[in-house]
């Protein structure tokens, strides 16, 4: 039996799929996530998603484990 959803075509989300955002930082913020990526041979996103992993859990806000066969 189909659900209501599926019978209007909507499409669940994966809520571990990646989706990319335009952010404006300050410069300091950037030249500071330069040095994060140059120091742990990371790449800016992966620093990114580290950092509001962190505060995410700091905030007691809930986490979806990121796929890392992406």
């Amino acid at each position: 039996m189909l659900t209501d959803d599926q019978l209007m075509g909507i499409r669940k989300r994966d809520m571990a799929e990646l989706k990319e955002i335009k952010v404006k930082l300050p410069v300091q913020y950037l030249i500071n996530l330069h040095y994060l990526k140059l120091t742990s041979s990371q790449g800016i996103s992966d620093v990114v998603t580290q950092a509001l992993t962190e505060y995410f859990t700091a905030q007691s806000l809930p986490l979806e484990p990121r796929n890392k066969a992406q």
